[in-house]
Parts: structure tokens; sequence; C-alpha cells
């Protein structure tokens, strides 16, 4: 994937509900991660057992939402310093989180960059 400089990926470091669609998946958006859905950045969610993430995005005129099932294995998990909502990843991070990688923050813990390890 290539995204735009000018987006921001933001992934939810609880699970959610995947029965969500676009609709509910942006309320979360903006009730739990405190973003504006419509801006065009994007939003990674998984589920509870991190077989399945789903990106939520808005494109122009309407939302797109991406999804994946693992049939094997899972995701890993964020291991976030604190408790933030979210986490603000680059595209590149993202796609090594969806290859397996684990995303560690390093730095002070007013949040240094995000790591992969």
């Amino acid at each position: 994937m290539k995204l735009p400089g000018t987006v921001s990926v933001y992934v939810a470091t609880v699970a959610a509900d995947m029965r969500k669609g676009a609709d509910g998946l942006s309320g979360v958006v903006m009730s739990v991660l405190g973003k504006e859905p419509t801006g065009g950045d994007w939003f990674v969610f998984f589920n509870r057992t991190r077989c399945i993430v789903r990106i939520l995005f808005w494109d122009q005129d309407g939302y797109w939402l991406m999804s994946k099932r693992l049939e094997r294995g899972r995701f890993r998990k964020f291991v976030p310093e604190g408790d933030p909502p979210r986490v603000t990843v680059s595209a590149q991070e993202l796609m090594e989180l969806l290859r397996g990688a684990q995303i560690r923050r390093s730095g002070p813990r007013d949040g240094g960059p995000p790591v992969l390890h």
C-alpha cells in the first residue's frame, strides 16, 4: 500500500467488534479514538482474538472498509506504554504489523516513536 504523506494511520489498541460496519466503526473513531473519521486518515481495528483486521478510511465521497481474516495464526498485539486508545504508525509500520511484526514504544514515556520488533 502506498499512502500520501498527509495521511495518518491510527491503530486502536483495544479490540473492536467486527460485526460493526463502516458506520459503526466511524462511531468508534469519534467516541473512543477521538478523531474525525472523514478527514482522510486510516483507522485500523483488530478483533479480540487478533485474527481479523479492519481498516476504515474516508475517500472523498464515502467510506472504504478493508478486512482481512487470517486462516492460521494471529496478528501480534501492541505493547504501548500507558493506556492510549490509539497508536499512530507510518504506512511502512502498518505493513510490517500486518505481516506479523510487533510494535513497541521507545523513547520517553511521553510517547517516543513506534518501533517494530
